[in-house]
């Protein structure tokens, strides 16, 4: 029984693995074939304000996040250094909200706006954004992932309102149209996050359960075939 026992073990942390590896796959694929598809759209997406925040911006954040699934287990697990210097998933949030700050500065929006290589920057640190938020969030605990929503959320929607107040264009590259429409956007873009969190919080117990369950099967699996078994 025991052999027996060991071998469906063994079959099912292999299962596991697989599986992550084939999900890992695919999620880099996706990371990459969004982030080519941003490159070729760039001259379009970056004609109006709007498109350059509202849409450009979050789509470089998710193509970084689906890099995640290839360097959570040493950005999140121990003993890897970079586990170490990512204690709870706390710097790696801060350092993506920060990447993620600079990028909602005008003045910085009118540079990439004209220059190659500064955009070529915004690309690198937004994908860098998702990529770390991504790998961080599982780790971060409820206090920090609160934290860093409510403050994405202030963020977002201040940066709208003075686009809507500010009785000048702020952009060079963009006109007061483009600027309000911005402006809007964020505000919108803010509320609906807000309405998002709190349906989500509001759902069952269980449902939250089933999703961590979901979440960690594969981890998990992998754990109980490293336990040895009794003889």
């Amino acid at each position: 029984m025991t052999g027996r026992s060991g071998v469906h073990t063994h079959s099912v942390a292999w299962r596991a693995t697989a599986w992550r590896a084939t999900g890992t796959r695919t999620a880099v694929a996706r990371g990459l074939l969004l982030c080519l598809a941003l490159i070729a759209t760039r001259p379009w997406l970056e004609q109006t304000m709007w498109l350059h925040m509202l849409v450009q911006m979050p789509l470089l954040i998710a193509a970084g996040s689906l890099f995640a699934t290839a360097v959570r287990p040493r950005v999140t697990r121990q003993p890897t250094r970079l586990a170490a210097y990512n204690a709870a998933g706390v710097p790696g949030l801060l350092l993506a909200s920060a990447a993620i700050a600079v990028w909602m500065i005008p003045r910085a929006l009118d540079a990439a706006a004209e220059s190659w290589p500064v955009d070529s920057a915004k690309f690198a640190m937004l994908m860098l954004a998702g990529l770390m938020g991504a790998a961080s969030w599982r780790q971060a605990g409820t206090v920090v992932r609160l934290f860093v929503l409510g403050n994405g959320v202030w963020m977002t929607a201040t940066v709208g309102v003075l686009l809507l107040d500010a009785p000048n264009r702020v952009c060079v590259s963009y006109g007061t149209n483009d600027q309000e429409l911005a402006g809007y956007g964020l505000v919108l873009v803010s509320l609906f996050v807000v309405v998002a969190a709190l349906v989500r919080s509001s759902s069952s117990p269980g449902e939250h359960a089933r999703e961590h369950a979901r979440e960690h099967a594969p981890e998990q699996a992998g754990e109980h075939a490293r336990t040895p078994t009794a003889t």
